[in-house]
């Protein structure tokens, strides 16, 4: 595995164990997938994570703030998200 992606598991492994607060770190493993994964690259695993990325525009914590709006999702959606681009990342690499 290459070391970006032994840093994005190891940033979604965090979230997932509760070590860091959702919110922040789901925006920088976002951020940080967009600043590292070449978005030309043929990787599997790197389209698997450029997917999540994009996918994870559609937390919002704020159940509130989801209201009226079906495309947005909560914590419990997002652990099926981050746990499936974990499998596949490991799978993959």
């Amino acid at each position: 595995m290459t070391d970006y992606r032994v840093r994005i598991a190891a940033k979604i492994q965090a979230i997932l164990s509760g070590r860091e607060d959702a919110p922040p770190a789901v925006k920088a493993l976002q951020d940080y997938i967009w600043e590292t994964v070449d978005v030309s690259s043929p990787s599997i695993a790197d389209e698997r994570l450029r997917e999540l990325a994009h996918d994870l525009d559609f937390f919002q914590p704020d159940s509130a703030k989801r209201l009226g709006e079906p495309s947005l999702y909560g914590q419990n959606e997002l652990i099926p998200h981050l746990e499936a681009a974990l499998a596949d990342l490991t799978a993959l690499s």
